[in-house]
């Protein structure tokens, strides 16, 4: 529960912004959504009980599939539908990101062949990777200008009733069919059209709040060194023996 910013007009509407974080529904494993949003209306349930106040803001972080498939994105915008319904929140209300698990390797691919077929070289950050992610977005935010495109593969979330924005940040723009591209990336175009996109709201005191999927780790860029192999998270892969990394 960040606390809330100064007003700068000297006036508190409220004391702090509450966000309910769900990271990684992970939709395709297994998980239903309607097991899943009834489980998470326990777990409310019992939170306000406790005295907690009610979410201001739902923050999901990323790998809201298992493989970026279309049944698993149309289960995930299920599940985010009920969810915001359960909490009366406002689509605007609601911020999504894209993690590795998000991209869909197949359609990654099939970009990969007809680069190749036409003779012309993939671009990243390999857009068609995130076609049934786009979709699931899109239908979340229908009617509002929440941007998530190509020019633009990450979102600005601003919220100007609770003088709360969230940066958006997409840390799947590397990572492809590839197994030497999966790794969390935000990349230098990002960072600087985050930078520039928050002063304005840095300037006015509201509450900043950044998402990305991915865990910050030490700055590498491929080739800088020996990388050991990643898994599908984006995580290095457990030698033999060791336990599998949390994802």
């Amino acid at each position: 529960m960040p606390v809330y910013p100064p007003d700068s007009t000297g006036s508190r509407a409220q004391d702090a912004v509450t966000v309910l974080h769900l990271a990684g529904p992970d939709f395709g494993r297994g998980r239903e959504p309607d097991t899943l949003s009834r489980e998470l209306r326990g777990d409310l349930v019992e939170l306000r009980n406790a005295g907690a106040p009610a979410p201001d803001l739902l923050v999901v972080s990323g790998d809201l599939t298992a493989s970026g498939s279309p049944r698993e994105c149309d289960q995930a915008l299920s599940f985010l539908t009920a969810v915001r319904s359960q909490l009366e929140l406002p689509p605007q209300r609601v911020m999504v990101v894209p993690g590795a698990q998000d991209v869909n390797l197949a359609a990654c691919r099939a970009y990969f062949s007809t680069c190749e077929a036409d003779e012309v070289a993939p671009q990243p950050p390999y857009w068609p990777k995130w076609r049934h992610y786009t979709r699931l977005f899109r239908d979340l935010y229908h009617g509002l200008d929440t941007v998530f495109d190509s020019d633009q593969p990450w979102t600005l979330f601003p919220v100007p009733e609770l003088s709360t924005v969230v940066a958006g940040f997409n840390s799947s723009i590397a990572c492809s069919h590839r197994l030497e591209d999966q790794y969390g990336f935000v990349g230098r175009d990002q960072a600087a059209w985050f930078a520039e996109a928050l002063r304005p709201y840095e300037e006015e005191g509201w509450l900043r709040i950044g998402v990305i999927r991915h865990p910050f780790t030490e700055r590498r860029r491929p080739g800088d060194a020996p990388r050991r192999p990643r898994g599908r998270c984006g995580t290095p892969r457990p030698s033999r023996g060791s336990p599998p990394p949390g994802c």
